[in-house]
């Protein structure tokens, strides 16, 4: 998959989120998914597969009394040396 594919799918990913669009998340999400949300806050925490994925996730709106907003600044192409 070529870089802009990839910055594509995170802008769909995100906007899918703000949505709620579930549908869409489960098309994207890979079903080996990993997530790590850092620190110590009810949500944080290792999770593995789709399915665990989008639990928590779910969680950041249930924790936020459904105020929870992530918006996208940016998306960069990494580089890797050859």
């Amino acid at each position: 998959m070529s870089a802009s594919s990839n910055a594509e799918l995170v802008r769909r990913a995100y906007a899918a989120s703000g949505e709620a669009d579930i549908e869409t998340l489960t098309a994207i999400i890979d079903e080996n998914a990993s997530w790590c949300t850092p620190g110590c806050s009810p949500v944080a925490g290792e999770y593995q597969g789709r399915d665990a994925v989008l639990a928590h996730l779910g969680r950041y709106g249930g924790a936020t009394g459904v105020t929870f907003r992530a918006d996208l600044h940016q998306v960069s192409r990494a580089t890797t040396a050859a």
